[in-house]
């Protein structure tokens, strides 16, 4: 048996795993997303499954589910949340919902909008970052002078 083909066989498996996820997480409540690679259509044949589920509120916490990872986002921190995880600002910005509570999908998708203007954020290759900071190079020079200068 080929590299390839073993590859094919784990991949089949994942995606039938990840499928399984996603039915479970779809009865329990909330909004499933699907973001990264998969959700850009960068995947690759043995890319993982990142999953978010949105719930009204609860804990924040990140999963290892053996095909990927999960984040859970509670509604009622997620603005806390955006203040250190540029992870959920990507999953916002690609998430493409699956299945679950469009309301609360749509709620939460405001929030991370309202977020990224309130703090003029612009995603770049390297993350979010203010945009301020993507002035042309003479006025980049001129603010670190004013800043460094005593």
């Amino acid at each position: 048996m080929s590299w390839i083909s073993i590859a094919r066989e784990v991949a089949e498996e994942k995606r039938r795993r990840a499928e399984e996820l996603v039915k479970r997480l779809c009865e329990r409540g909330g909004a499933v997303l699907l973001f990264g690679s998969r959700a850009r259509g960068e995947a690759h044949l043995l890319s993982d499954w990142d999953l978010a589920l949105i719930v009204a509120e609860g804990e924040y916490r990140v999963e290892s589910t053996g095909v990927g990872q999960l984040f859970v986002i509670p509604l009622d921190k997620l603005n806390d949340i955006l203040e250190f995880s540029m992870v959920v600002l990507d999953i916002f910005a690609d998430g493409v919902l699956l299945c679950g509570d469009e309301s609360l999908y749509r709620s939460a998708l405001e929030k991370f909008k309202r977020y990224v203007e309130e703090k003029r954020l612009v995603r770049t290759r390297l993350g979010w970052i203010p945009a301020w900071l993507l002035k042309d190079e003479k006025s980049m020079d001129a603010d670190r002078n004013v800043c460094t200068s005593k």
